[in-house]
């Protein structure tokens, strides 16, 4: 690019000053260090940006830690030091940022902070000019709060021309975003090149959380925005591939029926033939069951009507007996005593057995005193019904 003239650069770099909001930057103050060369920019190093009596003069440097904790002005002389000044975004914020951060009974939440890096006596910053050049402390659009010692980088000032040079091709003032590529995002990642670690979390919270908050927001709408499109989408696949899908498994499920019909039929032919060979097999023993019960039941009716010719028979006898007792051979004793005149003989029944014969029966007129006659046995004729009878109780049983 053409040269400038000595302290131009310095001046046309000359700060991060945030115009009103109706208004934009001069393109001629814009990107002023991209369009330089490195042999500029190492000039500027070297020849560090300084006031002129009619400027204002920085604010006293109010030096602390990573923990706010205050360190000495002499550790800001160290050769290479490395430190992060610290601005409120305006007059308004500065109470709310200290109340925040820098309070002693408070947790350090995060505030709305602007930073810039001073390093070989320049301070580097990153705004809607694009990388910036002021010197220390003396941004006019934010209020100085303080300055953290982040330690000291070991780069020679002709290497750090060579980084600043190659971070300001990458960031523009056309790229900046308030939220999510700001100063604390350069301050970060130049702080990172140089070697002191990154900035205290506290620093840039607030920043990342509105840039989260965003992120997740954006995600949202457009999500919200791509659902119809989505929906309609899948409708519309649903449509094309469900009818082919569906006619798929309906070819599938009547090939199966086909390659299965053969199958079933040998199973019904089985089932058939193993049903026939039962029946074969079982019909013997079925005609046996049946001649079987046929017969018993043949001799069971046979065995009541036996049963009930016996008794009629035993009943008859019995009868016969006790109403004529004269017709019983019966050979008296002359030790048995006679019974009295008036007794005619008799048997007693109960319950349907039948009764034995009577011990008291005697001839008719014989004398008192006179022998007992034997006990009478059944006659021929009866025994063979009675052990008739006996055979079909068994046969109940």
């Amino acid at each position: 690019s053409q040269g400038l003239e000595p302290g131009a650069l310095a001046a046309r770099s000359g700060g991060s000053r945030l115009p009103a909001a109706a208004e934009r930057p001069d393109p001629e103050d814009v990107d002023v260090i991209k369009r330089a060369t490195i042999q500029e920019v190492e000039d500027l190093i070297r020849n560090r940006p300084e006031l002129d009596e009619d400027d204002v003069q920085p604010p006293p440097l109010v030096l602390v830690n990573t923990l706010k904790e205050p360190l000495p002005p002499h550790y800001a002389q160290t050769p290479g030091a490395v430190l992060l000044h610290v601005y409120n975004l305006n007059e308004d914020l500065t109470e709310a940022n200290q109340r925040l951060n820098f309070s002693s009974d408070v947790i350090a939440i995060g505030g709305v902070f602007h930073v810039s890096t001073e390093v070989y006596g320049g301070e580097w910053a990153y705004g809607i000019c694009g990388v910036t050049c002021i010197p220390p402390r003396c941004e006019e659009a934010h209020v100085y709060q303080c300055s953290l010692y982040l330690g000291r980088t070991h780069i020679p000032e002709d290497q750090l021309a060579q980084l600043l040079f190659a971070l300001a091709q990458d960031w523009v003032g056309a790229d900046y975003d308030i939220i999510s590529r700001n100063c604390c995002s350069f301050a970060t990642e130049l702080c990172r090149r140089l070697g002191v670690g990154e900035l205290p979390s506290w620093v840039d919270r607030f920043a990342r959380i509105l840039n989260n908050g965003r992120e997740v927001g954006r995600a949202a709408i457009a999500g919200a925005k791509s659902l119809p499109g989505l929906i309609e989408r899948e409708v519309v696949r649903f449509k094309t591939e469900f009818p082919m899908r569906a006619q798929a498994s309906i070819e599938f499920g009547q090939r199966v029926l086909e390659d299965m019909q053969p199958h079933v039929e040998v199973a019904k032919q089985r089932v058939w033939q193993g049903a026939e060979v039962f029946v074969a097999s079982a019909q013997p023993h079925v005609a046996q069951v049946q001649n079987g019960v046929s017969d018993w039941w043949l001799r069971w009716g046979q065995a009541d009507s036996q049963t009930q010719q016996s008794l009629e028979s035993v009943s008859d006898v019995l009868i016969s007996t006790i109403q004529e007792p004269s017709t019983i051979p019966v050979e008296p004793s002359a030790a048995s005593p006679a019974p009295p005149s008036s007794f005619r003989g008799g048997g007693v029944v109960t319950s349907g057995v039948a009764p034995r014969p009577s011990v008291g029966c005697c001839a008719s007129g014989t004398a008192p005193g006179a022998s007992r006659p034997p006990a009478l046995t059944p006659p021929a004729l009866l025994q063979p019904m009675l052990r008739r009878e006996s055979l079909s109780q068994e046969h109940r049983h």
